[in-house]
């Protein structure tokens, strides 16, 4: 078995990255690849988390030999990417919906299985709540002041290199004014936190490696569906749910994964693919523990709540696109846009301290939005024609507790500390642990389980 230091971690790290390579769809599972050739692995591998990034880790294992064990804690696998089935005419993703840009893995994989002309393009905003009224884009881009909230909002953090500051430093500075501060909450919500945590340079330098292009596009059907269908079909019978992994002993020859059953699992390796707040709450306990970097890197990534509020209508009462702006949720999107649906959806999206009060608030979430709705729209356009309604609260899910990493300030080299393996026995996966800008995405997910993968056979 080799070790391999950090620097070659780093080193090795540079091959598998989006602009190194075309990273493979379902290309990836044969032999044809390049970074797997035709190296045959037998051994043991246990992974623990059945997302999407422990489960494309497993399939290109077990495709390349390996008996693989993939423990997941909850009934159901999948991780941040669910479905909701029933509540209208067409199947509604929650978690991760959107496909981001065409030079992606997942992209690769949609073109590889004929999905590609199934995709719709993402609708992007619609109206910017401005006070009581509802903007279009070129109305709210003439209202004095908006530039430098638009600037925002059109990518200017990317450029960022000064010291790191929160977002709400950053508005401050470049002068958004309170008027607009709703719309740099939607900014931040869609990295999954609130503009008091987010660090302007800590993002930037999480976001300057991106590669995976332009343009966003969600599936007619359901983009679960896919990755039920690609991934999880060939390894149905190696998923183990409700096993929730306490104790990961890696002292000896051969690695001891027990769970909360009472049940050993022996392994050769172990690819560790749970949510960030799994590790950062210590529910796993490591033997032996983690270095002081290692822990260091786990502790300085950010996971805050976030939260799903879906409404069925009898009237679709609002404009094409997103609505964003809201005081106590900042983004309102239609799922079913352009899917060839018959019902009036509503999703209402909210990340960091704005997930956290709708969170407080169990049921009484859905008529918080609702009146929020009406104040937007006029008398009550909301209230009235509410048919159902679903909350999806991730911060609640016992083996989830919250959305997707960000980048907090001071958040350095974190990324990098966590994807790092213990030499030879132990490897992460899981969006927090993309150090080349794809965290919080499928794709992303899907990028470092195809690493963690590759560092297994090739250290064999």
């Amino acid at each position: 078995m080799k070790n391999l230091s950090r620097r070659e971690f780093l080193k090795s790290a540079a091959l598998w990255t989006a602009g190194g390579i075309a990273l493979p769809g379902l290309a990836a599972c044969s032999k044809d690849n390049l970074l797997f050739a035709d190296k045959e692995y037998n051994g043991r591998v246990v992974i623990v988390g059945a997302g999407v990034a422990g489960l494309y880790a497993a399939l290109l294992l077990q495709r390349h030999g390996a008996q693989v064990t993939i423990l997941e804690a909850s009934p159901v696998y999948g991780g941040r990417i669910r479905k909701l089935d029933g509540f209208a005419d067409r199947t509604i993703d929650l978690g991760a919906d959107l496909v981001q840009g065409r030079q992606s893995i997942l992209f690769d994989l949609l073109r590889s299985r004929g999905d590609e002309a199934s995709l719709v393009a993402d609708a992007g905003i619609g109206r910017y709540l401005h006070g009581d009224s509802l903007l279009t884009e070129e109305d709210f881009s003439a209202l004095p002041g908006a530039q430098p909230v638009l600037d925002i909002l059109l990518g200017s953090l990317g450029s960022y290199r000064g010291l790191d500051i929160t977002l709400t430093d950053y508005a401050e500075r470049i002068g958004v004014s309170a008027e607009f501060l709703n719309i740099v909450d939607y900014f931040a919500g869609t990295q999954g936190t609130s503009p008091e945590r987010l660090g302007v340079r800590s993002y930037a330098q999480d976001i300057r490696s991106r590669t995976q292009g332009s343009g966003a596009w969600r599936l007619q059907g359901s983009l679960y569906d896919v990755i039920d269908d690609a991934i999880v079909a060939p390894l149905r019978e190696r998923i183990m749910l409700n096993r929730q992994v306490t104790r990961i002993d890696y002292s000896g020859d051969t690695i001891v994964v027990s769970d909360a059953e009472g049940d050993e699992h022996s392994a050769d390796q172990v690819i560790v693919a749970v949510p960030l707040t799994i590790l950062q709450r210590g529910d796993i306990e490591f033997v032996p523990g983690f270095s002081s970097l290692k822990q260091w890197g786990i502790d300085h990534i950010g996971m805050d709540a976030g939260i799903q509020i879906v409404m069925r209508f009898s009237d679709r009462f609002w404009p094409r696109g997103k609505i964003i702006g809201g005081e106590r949720c900042p983004e309102y999107l239609d799922p079913l846009q352009d899917r060839e649906s018959n019902d009036a959806v509503l999703m209402g999206k909210a990340a960091g301290l704005k997930a956290e009060f709708l969170s407080t608030q169990g049921a009484a979430a859905v008529d918080i939005l609702l009146e929020e709705l009406d104040r937007m729209f006029g008398g009550n356009s909301a209230s009235s024609t509410l048919v159902d309604s679903f909350i999806m609260d991730w911060s609640k899910e016992q083996f989830i507790g919250g959305s997707v990493s960000y980048a907090p300030l001071g958040m350095l080299s974190a990324r990098v500390n966590l994807a790092t393996p213990i030499p030879g026995r132990i490897f992460f996966a899981g969006e927090a642990s993309n150090f080349n800008g794809h965290h919080g995405t499928v794709h992303g997910a899907m990028e470092t389980g195809y690493r963690a993968a590759i560092e297994v056979i090739s250290m064999a």
